[in-house]
């Protein structure tokens, strides 16, 4: 009983706090023509909510969060406090907003959408993202984010831009956390029926020879890695749980576009739970060329496609296949898979897409389809 009062407490001063940091009445609101009225609820373990505000923001809306969630606006999570504080977020009642007698468009999830002659379309949030039957061409997707720790950093097109041309200096490249009891679950084999990251980045660390550098103890080794170049696989990776802290060479958020930026391919392995680790999008958004299991690829959207954004592989003996074809690939046709991938980004994953999609709706009701991790897998529903 004390506990649930000392939540209580704590998310009404959060509430207070992220609402009285704003003026409720700004001219934001009535010199803009973009403005989304934001209804959501809560949802304390998934981060895809800050991340669709962050996303919005880049597409150059207004977001006026309802401040009548005090559940959502109360949150302490310092995703949805860096995003609150954005100086494009504002928060006022569905009443007050209506007041301005601007047109704008509405997003709520759960909740019955308020009325009002003002709201050109009204975006319900889907959580069906994996469902086949939901054509991708059809239907707008929520693309899916990169980790929210870059949207924090506020200069993450610069990141992007200034990366996306650099001189290739590593042909293959694997970063990230390969703790056994974290990215080893049995529901990424069975689920979604594709091999998990532990397995990959171990197979290849143990069976390739002279083609792989994989000892890497320090980030000393990887600047030098990184300032001479490798013509092979370099995987830099370390373990991390809640029990175990062994990151001497993870690479910090501030310099991780800087190593996409000199890489050729990336190793993209599933997360924990999920078909999809942020890294995927993170290397699409400079060129990198995914290296992906083939069923894996399909379940992306939309699907990536072999030789012209992605290069597949069917099994781990596939996989030492296509590392050999990939070190001996003409480099006109990496950088016209470059290409390729960066035209994948600008069309599905970068955010403008997502602005530049809900703008041509209709006026009226459509649904809007986003990931929502433990919402939208499929294996994880049917349990519940």
């Amino acid at each position: 009983m004390i506990s649930k009062l000392k939540k209580i407490i704590k998310i009404s001063k959060n509430y207070l706090n992220n609402v009285k940091s704003k003026s409720l009445y700004n001219k934001k609101i009535e010199n803009s023509d973009k403005i989304i009225f934001l209804d959501l609820i809560y949802r304390s373990r998934d981060i895809y909510y800050p991340c669709l505000i962050y996303q919005l923001i880049i597409a150059k809306y207004l977001i006026i969060i309802n401040s009548e969630n005090i559940l959502f606006v109360g949150s302490d999570n310092k995703y949805f406090k860096n995003a609150f504080d954005n100086e494009n977020v504002l928060f006022l009642s569905f009443r007050k907003i209506c007041k301005y007698q601007l047109k704008f468009d509405y997003i709520y999830d759960m909740s019955k959408p308020k009325k009002s002659n003002l709201v050109k379309r009204y975006l319900r949030l889907n959580e069906k993202y994996y469902d086949k039957k939901i054509k991708y061409e059809e239907n707008i997707f929520v693309p899916i984010p990169m980790h929210p720790d870059h949207y924090i950093s506020n200069n993450l097109n610069y990141k992007i831009d200034s990366n996306r041309n650099k001189e290739r200096k590593i042909k293959i490249f694997f970063s990230g956390n390969t703790n056994k009891n974290s990215y080893d679950d049995n529901c990424i084999k069975t689920g979604f029926n594709i091999l998990s990251r532990y397995e990959i980045i171990n197979y290849l660390k143990t069976s390739l020879d002279k083609r792989i550098i994989s000892d890497i103890k320090s980030l000393n080794d990887l600047t030098l890695i990184k300032n001479s170049g490798f013509n092979g696989v370099v995987i830099n990776d370390w373990s991390w749980e809640q029990v175990e802290a062994n990151k001497a060479v993870r690479i910090d958020s501030t310099e991780w576009f800087e190593y996409l930026g000199i890489s050729e391919f990336f190793i993209c392995c599933p997360g924990t739970i999920v078909n999809f680790g942020f890294n995927l999008y993170e290397a699409l958004s400079v060129g990198v060329i995914p290296l992906i299991e083939k069923n894996n690829a399909a379940l992306i959207r939309p699907e990536l496609k072999n030789n012209i954004n992605c290069i597949t592989f069917n099994d781990l003996k596939d996989l030492s296949i296509k590392i050999d074809y990939l070190l001996n690939m003409p480099s006109k046709e990496i950088k016209k898979l470059s290409e390729n991938v960066k035209e994948y980004f600008n069309e599905n994953v970068d955010p403008i897409c997502l602005g530049l999609k809900i703008e041509k709706l209709d006026y009226g009701y459509k649904d809007l389809y986003i990931f929502l991790e433990n919402n939208s897998i499929p294996f994880i529903l049917d349990r519940r």
